[in-house]
């Protein structure tokens, strides 16, 4: 009964090691092509030690990331990004500060310390999350950019020269023809069968595997071994005694550290974009492995990896998306696959750095033109799918300049116009989110029907503009000419009311905005508010803005805003009729239920939370309603003469939800719940009437909110 799940064990470790070896075949091709690319010409000497601190770095990474990710089964390996920037460096300090093969292993080793550190203090602080603000053109530019760069120093190390634009006729001579025109056949087979669907995903390192025999057996059988490393068809040939071993103390104190720090531009560069592939990968694999990964998580693992394979002089390494995949078509699912990678790379590494001399050039070279040509295939993609002309051309942009002047400085340029499209774009858009009347945008304070019949007729006398977003000197021109507008119109607004409540922040044109516009407002007898000021545009505007004379900053919101400038229409245009005492609707048995009560300004009428056994209808005077939640005190609305207030505590016996506070001298009637009780008792009659009377008043109610939001919807 048990051997069915022992066998199904049994099964997956089976598909675990198989997926591990085609994953380590992988991988240790690209890291010997990317040591390879770096330690070439003068630097070559240095070939054989760097691959096998490559191998070891990926064994390392590998390990390490592997056992620790969230995704399950996840590939890592030294990657060629940052190795390509790597390339420009190397060669700078070994041309321009003479520095040897020893020195620019170490330089590798630095740059993996200081990208492990780096990975480790974003972990620390949480900072992994801003790789998501990268434009998604940088990023489609970067990609095509890296896998231009891996293309060409796949030809490179084909030829084993750098071949530039003066080198083109050459480069289709026979001489050279003979080096690259197989190995970049042999790259565009790899990229085909990996491009199929219908060849298992271990197809590409097969046909390498048997292009490597195929040319031995033919250059042998036409040749001899030295021949072809005199011929130049070899990465080698090394010196016998060429070995792993870690970067040892003597070697950093007798390195030329001028040289290796004469590019300090170009290293920061090497992390960089490091960091920035690094992070851009755990969003590819978190799409990939439908997973949620903790980008904290990962890059503590990363970073000490890197930190540790820096002491061999190995180059960064970090998750690889294309491998993962590999990984799980071929079964993997476990973290018995990233050992097994790990354990056969760091075997290459120790026992096999000599033997990457035989390696033939065309092999190497295939590699990158495999990665470079996989990369530039993705970016072809994409960019056939984008739309928007100026972000192609954008993206064109930073290819050419990565190509062409360097990584960072394509980058760079690329967030450069990424932003300037930003800002041209944005600033189309208008940043008043709503422009109502006097009537549209009304205050939730009560009012009679006379009061809004009266705020009806007068509604065109104040303009209410409610903006958002970040205001700057693009928006702003469309805010200035929307003030402009009714400044100058035939019937200026009375008041121009300009809502903050949205805005997220307001440049230092801004202000000269507001201040012409108030003085502008100022001449036509119209007057400009600001309201819904967060603290820092507040203290901002109390720095550099104009002063109170001009705009006139209120410091509550626009609610109490609205309400004040009502109230001032209202005391210039009076309502034709006058409101109507509340008494007068009630009989004098009725009314003699009820007590008559003064309550001064800031006294608390009703407490929110407590149990409500009292009705109150005000007389005269206004009243503050506010919920308070958490500490917080929200002003909800105001209420006036003619308004009851606490029926349905007294009726449903629920607790009070909000206070109610005095704002100004006030009269309210109190009816008690006893009251209440022994009217049911002894005047039904009455105490049917006190239901018709909040019956009306529950009907006002919900013609007035109807109307506020007919209005505000309108």
């Amino acid at each position: 009964m048990s051997a069915e799940p022992i066998d199904a064990a049994t099964g997956s470790i089976a598909q675990d090691a198989v997926a591990a070896v085609a994953v380590a075949l992988s991988s240790a091709g690209l890291a010997i092509s990317l040591a390879t690319l770096i330690f070439a010409g003068p630097l070559s000497a240095g070939l054989p030690r760097a691959s096998g601190a490559f191998l070891l770095g990926a064994a390392l990474v590998t390990l390490l990331v592997g056992q620790y990710s969230s995704a399950v089964p996840v590939a890592s390996i030294v990657q060629d990004g940052p190795a390509v920037v790597m390339t420009a460096v190397a060669a700078a300090v070994a041309s321009g500060a003479g520095a040897g093969p020893i020195d620019v292993l170490i330089l590798c080793g630095l740059a993996s310390l200081v990208t492990g550190v780096t990975m480790l203090v974003v972990a620390r602080f949480g900072f992994g999350s801003l790789v998501r603000y990268m434009p998604v053109t940088v990023v489609s530019g970067f990609i095509a950019g890296t896998g231009w760069l891996l293309f060409k120093g796949g030809i490179n190390v084909m030829t084993g020269r750098s071949i530039g634009l003066d080198d083109l006729g050459e480069f289709f001579s026979p001489d050279l023809l003979r080096f690259w025109a197989p190995g970049l056949a042999l790259g565009v087979a790899i990229i085909a069968v990996g491009q199929s669907r219908r060849l298992p995903p271990f197809t590409g390192s097969v046909l390498v595997l048997a292009s490597a025999l195929a040319f031995f057996a033919i250059g042998l059988s036409t040749s001899s071994m030295a021949a072809l490393e005199d011929e130049g068809w070899l990465i080698g040939p090394f010196a016998d005694d060429a070995s792993l071993q870690p970067i040892s103390p003597a070697e950093v104190a007798d390195a030329d550290w001028s040289a290796i720090l004469s590019e300090p531009v170009g290293l920061l560069s090497v992390i960089l974009v490091a960091l920035i592939a690094a992070l851009l990968n755990l969003s590819g694999l978190e799409h990939i492995s439908g997973a949620r990964i903790g980008v904290k998580r990962e890059l503590y693992a990363t970073g000490a990896a890197n930190i540790a394979s820096s002491a061999v002089g190995s180059m960064i390494g970090y998750h690889a998306l294309g491998d993962t995949v590999l990984a799980k078509r071929m079964g993997a699912r476990s973290r018995v696959a990233p050992i097994v990678t790990g354990a056969i790379l760091a075997t290459f590494g120790i026992l096999g750095a000599r033997l990457v001399g035989f390696v033939p050039r065309l092999v190497v070279g295939a590699f990158l033109v495999t990665v470079g040509g996989g990369l530039l295939l993705d970016w072809i993609r994409d960019f056939r799918r984008v739309s928007d002309p100026t972000f192609r051309v954008i993206t064109l942009i930073i290819v050419v300049t990565m190509g062409s002047v360097g990584i960072l400085e394509g980058i760079g340029l690329g967030l450069v116009l990424t932003c300037i499209l930003f800002v041209v774009r944005y600033s189309r858009v208008d940043p008043v989110r709503r422009a109502s009347n006097g009537y549209r945008a009304r205050s939730r304070a009560d009012r009679t029907p006379a009061e809004l019949d009266a705020l009806r007729e007068v509604a065109e006398g104040l303009l209410v503009l409610e903006l958002h977003g970040y205001l700057f000197f693009g928006s702003l021109t469309q805010l200035d000419d929307t003030l402009r507008q009714a400044i100058e119109s035939d019937d200026p607004p009375f008041a121009i009311v300009l809502d903050f409540a949205r805005v997220s922040g307001i440049d230092r044109s801004g202000y000269r905005v507001l201040a012409r516009s108030a003085d502008e407002a100022r001449q036509v007898g119209a007057r400009l508010y600001a309201c819904g000021l967060s603290d820092a545009v507040s203290q901002s505007l109390d720095r550099e803005g104009p002063g109170s004379d001009t705009l006139i900053v209120s410091d509550h919101g626009l609610e109490r805003l609205l309400e004040s400038l009502e109230n001032q229409l209202l005391a210039d245009r009076p309502p034709t009729s006058e409101p109507s005492s509340p008494t007068r609707a009630m009989s004098e048995e009725l009314r003699a239920a009820f007590e008559l009560l003064e309550v001064s300004p800031g006294d608390l009428l009703i407490e929110q939370g407590t149990d409500g056994d009292e009705l109150f209808v005000v007389v005269s005077g206004r009243l503050a309603v506010s919920h308070n939640e958490n500490g917080e005190s929200t002003r909800l609305r105001t209420v006036g003469p003619a308004t009851a207030i606490g029926e349905t505590a007294l009726l449903g016996g629920y607790r009070r939800i909000a206070d109610i506070t005095a704002e100004e001298p006030s009269e309210v009637l109190r009816l008690r719940l006893a009251t209440y009780e022994q009217l049911r008792h002894d005047q039904p009659l009455v105490a049917l009437e006190l239901m018709e009377y909040l019956l009306a008043q529950q009907s006002m109610a919900l013609r007035k909110s109807t109307d506020l939001v007919l209005w505000a919807e309108g």
